[in-house]
């Protein structure tokens, strides 16, 4: 129920108002109207989910962040910025400020 139907499913929990910006709005008891979010409905999902797919959504959500994060280092050391800092610890390994893990 998370992916696809999440939006839908949790969005219908809530009074729809118009929204300018788009998206699903739910009134607070004193009638003021507030975007919700995709993390907020996200998080309400996740809150409904039974351990064993719980289990399943973190284990496949570590994969996907450690993957999410390797990529933008990689992008980063192709796009040279972090040059400066290989620069500075080779310096610094040459000037004998490293030691031997």
């Amino acid at each position: 129920m998370l992916y696809g139907s999440a939006y839908s499913h949790v969005s219908s929990i809530y009074q729809h108002q118009p929204s300018k910006r788009g998206g699903p709005c739910h009134s607070d008891f004193l009638g003021v109207t507030h975007k919700v979010t995709k993390v907020q409905l996200l998080e309400h999902e996740v809150k409904k989910l039974d351990r064993a797919s719980l289990e399943a959504f973190r284990n496949w959500f570590r994969r996907y962040d450690s993957d999410a994060w390797d990529n933008q280092i990689q992008g980063d050391a192709r796009a040279g910025k972090l040059d400066g800092l290989s620069k500075e610890a080779l310096a610094a390994h040459k000037n004998g400020k490293t030691r031997t893990l």
